[in-house]
């Protein structure tokens, strides 16, 4: 049996222009990121940081704040759900859910 830890955030913790990204695919192959009706999955195993603190496969900064927080807690996963809790340390971005 295997069991994965998921760090789940509502997806005000990332704006528009990211969320137009996941949507558009705008992001490297390298950061796999999986629809779903109320937000996605982003698997954050391998996901490298370089010296700057970017990572690797060019997301922008609120998504790379919410990977490092799911990284330190040891999550595999990232689910940014419209429906998931606000974390208070976490920047927030005032949008709806879009189709």
């Amino acid at each position: 049996m295997q069991i994965e830890k998921i760090l789940v955030l509502s997806t005000c913790h990332v704006s528009t222009e990211t969320a137009h990204g996941f949507v558009n695919k705008r992001f490297d192959d390298s950061l796999v990121v999986v629809d779903r009706k109320t937000g996605w999955f982003i698997n954050v195993v391998g996901v490298q940081t370089d010296g700057t603190g970017k990572i690797d496969s060019g997301c922008p900064d609120d998504l790379m704040t919410c990977i490092r927080l799911a990284q330190e807690n040891d999550c595999e996963w990232l689910l940014l759900d419209r429906d998931g809790p606000i974390e208070a340390d976490l920047p927030t971005f005032d949008w709806e859910m879009f189709l």
